[in-house]
Parts: structure tokens; sequence; C-alpha cells
């Protein structure tokens, strides 16, 4: 699987003020928090991130993060990633190394897929559940499982 490179920069000022400071020069603060070291203060253009999270794996993608000015990659995936509620842009990272050799447990949407036949003749198709929790090797990580409804008749149960 096709990994994303991802070059962000280590900073030194954290807090709310320097936040918003970045915020507002379209840089979107983070940390990244590695394997059993410390956790990195780090910004990240937002540009930068948006194409990143845009190209193969979306939000579930597995990272090659580099600092400016070093050569080592982290491998990371998005631990927590908060948003406005009124603008709906991305307001801080959190990015979590990982080892792309170990198991994680992460969420996943579920896409509900096709016209149900139940459906067209008067049933109700209920989605109980929007996510999912899965455990697997960082680079095999779904961005959605998709759910074929096409062949369900009333009274049908998908279980995931």
């Amino acid at each position: 699987m096709e990994r994303v490179k991802l070059v962000v920069s280590e900073r030194n000022d954290t807090g709310s003020r320097e936040s918003r400071r970045l915020r507002k020069s379209g840089v979107i603060p983070g940390v990244l928090y590695g394997a059993g070291e410390h956790a990195v203060p780090i910004a990240i253009d937002s540009k930068d991130f948006r194409t990143a999270v845009t190209s193969g794996q979306g939000t579930h993608a597995v990272f090659d993060v580099v600092l400016e000015g070093r050569k080592k990659e982290h491998h990371a995936v998005i631990q927590e990633m908060q948003l406005d509620k009124i603008k709906h842009v991305v307001t801080h990272i959190d990015l979590r190394e990982v080892k792309l050799t170990e198991a994680i447990e992460t969420s996943v949407g579920l896409q509900i897929d096709g016209d149900a036949p139940g459906v067209k003749t008067g049933g109700l198709l209920e989605t109980v559940i929007h996510e999912i929790q899965i455990k697997a090797l960082p680079g095999d990580i779904p961005e959605r499982l998709v759910i074929d409804v096409s062949e369900m008749e009333m009274g049908d149960t998908a279980r995931v």
C-alpha cells in the first residue's frame, strides 16, 4: 500500500495563544506521540495536510511523518482530529507513531450501498451503528467498510 509523506515542523511555543496564531497563518497545531519517546509538539501546513488526507486511505492512512531538518521517518496514524464546529476545519491533530508490524485498534466507518428491495415495498432500513472497531495492521486498515443491502428483503438483518 502506498504511504503518504507528511513534512511537519517542530514547534517550541505551545499554548492557546500560540495555537491561535498558527491557525491564523494557515498552520494546524498538533502533537506527535512516539513509541516510548516524549511527545513532540508539531505544526502542519493545512494545505499539505489536506492533500495528504485526500489521497490514498484518507484519515486512516499511515503517514510517513518527517520533522523538518531531520531524515528519520516516523510511521504515524491520526489518533485524534479536532474540528471547528462552525467552520468545519481541522483545529488540532494528534498523530500516534506505530510499528508497521504490530496490529492496532481503530474505528472504521460503515457505508450502506445499494437499494434494498424491502425499502421499495414500504419497509424501513434502520442503521444502528455507523462505525465499527477493528484490529489490523496499520497498512491494512480500510477507509470504510461497505455493506451491500441490494439483496435485503423485509425482515432481513445484516450483522457486522
